[in-house]
């Protein structure tokens, strides 16, 4: 994998590395892969709250309905 770096962000790279025990590539490897997890959290999240809007929409409607037939 070659990555293109800011000096700092190569040597903070690096920091981690070596804290770490890890090589560069298996650290890089790492925060892909818990960023990966986020995104794919957040878009559960997003489905999971159109999906409650949806059918709130479809409850709001049917009320409606009711009330109008009172």
């Amino acid at each position: 994998m070659d990555i293109a770096l800011s000096e700092t962000h190569q040597a903070q790279l690096e920091m981690l590395a070596l804290e770490s025990g890890r090589s560069q590539d298996q650290v890089v490897a790492e925060l892909i892969r818990r960023e990966w997890e986020r995104y794919s959290a957040r878009q559960a999240v997003c489905t999971a709250s159109d999906n409650i809007a949806a059918a709130r929409e479809v409850v709001e409607k049917q009320l409606r309905e009711i009330h109008r037939g009172e």
